[in-house]
């Protein structure tokens, strides 16, 4: 209180701004825009991640900055979900996982299939170097064989 006034004080600078039951409170969120503590801009930004403290038996979760990367999030797309697990390259196309991947993170563009097909075979011309080098570095000799089968299903 301030002679008669109620006032709000900022956690982070101190500053004194209107306050009481009377008064919106508009005002106080505005003031977190332009607070001239940098961390406090930080954590009004969307880029943050909820992270559980294991050793709390209370399960809190508690706020810290982290940054997004569109590249990596193509990159498991590619690597995990179609290549590891098979899932069909058309899955980036249902409406179900856009809004999925939209809910866990705002900022990741779904690509397009063709983009994720691009990105699959990226990912094969790499491995296919990879191999190739080693193949070539090998002083043995090598032996390859091949087991094919039908299913009937």
């Amino acid at each position: 209180m301030v002679g008669d006034l109620v006032k709000a004080e900022c956690n982070h600078c101190s500053k004194l701004l209107a306050g009481g039951s009377k008064v919106e409170t508009t005002h106080l969120k505005d003031h977190l825009n332009i607070c001239p503590k940098e961390y406090v801009k930080i954590f009004n930004k969307q880029d943050c991640s909820v992270q559980k403290n294991l050793n709390d038996k209370n399960d809190t979760m508690t706020l810290a900055p982290y940054e997004f990367y569109q590249e990596d999030g193509r990159r498991n797309l590619a690597e995990m979900m179609i290549i590891f697990h098979e899932y069909p390259i058309s899955i980036v196309e249902h409406m179900g996982f856009r809004n999925y991947s939209k809910t866990l993170q705002p900022g990741f563009k779904v690509p397009s299939r063709n983009t994720t097909r691009k990105d699959i075979m990226k990912r094969y011309e790499l491995e296919k170097e990879n191999v190739a080098t080693l193949l070539r570095k090998a002083k043995d000799k090598i032996a390859i064989t091949i087991d094919m089968w039908i299913a009937e299903n």
